[in-house]
């Protein structure tokens, strides 16, 4: 199921021409390492092969390159062109990295014919049927065009992901500096009072770092002389939010709320987001995706 989930997720990946023609450049160049390394292997007499190599690996590169060029060329930037397809789902751009393998791998096929004209066949084959050849051909230029399609998969997800790191810190000091301005212009407290209105205890907003919902109970957690300090009160965490509606509590998870002016950073760890609280002790509260993009409209409001 998570896995359905996450071909159905949106696409964001090969949208911009330097993005595209990276990963061209990149299967070029692993296929063209693959051929260096390779190659006498996939021969029937390894002998033979060595003996022609520097007549077999350079006409190898060459089908392969142009293969490659050739086929991305048409998926990357022809196909959308053409037939107006553009995969908003993963799942989309998957086909259109199974056309491009088969497209790549009829390419090499027919070039074989070209580059290989004066070179004697039996000794760049594994194996005589035709049949068993070709499917060993297209499963290799699947395996082989994979590694560098998942690898830029990963650099774009990476490098998307800092990006809006860096625009979300960049956010959230901006909302930081804005609430510290009115801590400094009106340096109060916050009242935590019960579900029947009772007054427990106050806080200064400045040690304040935030509050955890445990059922019917809100944790509040301070800083005092650099220790954590743990307050408990009997009421709803909603409840108590709506008595600060102008203060720089702000929820950022559905058990949590944070106190604006302490956030530091935002951390990722173990795929998970958290903001990171300036505090002797490290603190990391959790923020959901819902709650960060709430985050971020009031960093733009302000």
């Amino acid at each position: 199921m998570k896995f359905w989930n996450f071909l159905n997720s949106p696409n964001i990946y090969f949208k911009t021409g330097p993005d595209r023609w990276r990963y061209m450049l990149s299967s070029i160049l692993f296929a063209s390492i693959f051929i260096i390394v390779f190659l006498p292997q996939f021969a029937d007499d390894e002998e033979k092969v060595m003996a022609k190599i520097h007549i077999i690996l350079p006409k190898g590169i060459m089908a392969i390159s142009l293969s490659i060029l050739l086929g991305q060329l048409f998926s990357q930037f022809l196909l959308p062109k053409l037939f107006k397809f553009r995969p908003k789902q993963l799942k989309g751009l998957l086909w259109v990295f199974l056309i491009e393998v088969i497209l790549i791998t009829t390419l090499f096929d027919y070039s074989e014919n070209i580059f290989f004209y004066h070179v004697d066949h039996d000794d760049c084959y594994i194996y005589n049927s035709v049949i068993i050849d070709t499917l060993f051909l297209y499963t290799s230029f699947v395996i082989l065009i994979s590694y560098p399609f998942i690898g830029n998969l990963l650099y774009q997800h990476i490098h998307n992901l800092r990006t809006t790191i860096d625009g979300l810190e960049g956010e959230l000091q901006h909302i930081k500096s804005h609430y510290a301005k009115l801590a400094n212009q009106n340096p109060g407290r916050i009242e935590f009072k019960d579900e029947n209105g009772q007054l427990q205890f106050s806080c200064e907003w400045a040690k304040l770092l935030y509050l955890k919902s445990d059922n019917q109970y809100v944790e509040v957690f301070s800083e005092c002389d650099g220790k954590l300090v743990k307050q408990v009160v009997r009421n709803r965490l909603k409840n108590i939010l709506d008595l600060a509606p102008e203060g720089p509590l702000v929820r950022s998870h559905r058990s949590y709320a944070v106190n604006m002016m302490r956030i530091n950073q935002l951390k990722n760890q173990n795929q998970k987001q958290f903001l990171q609280l300036d505090s002797n002790t490290e603190v990391l509260v959790p923020i959901s995706k819902t709650y960060l993009n709430e985050l971020r409209q009031v960093g733009l409001s302000k």
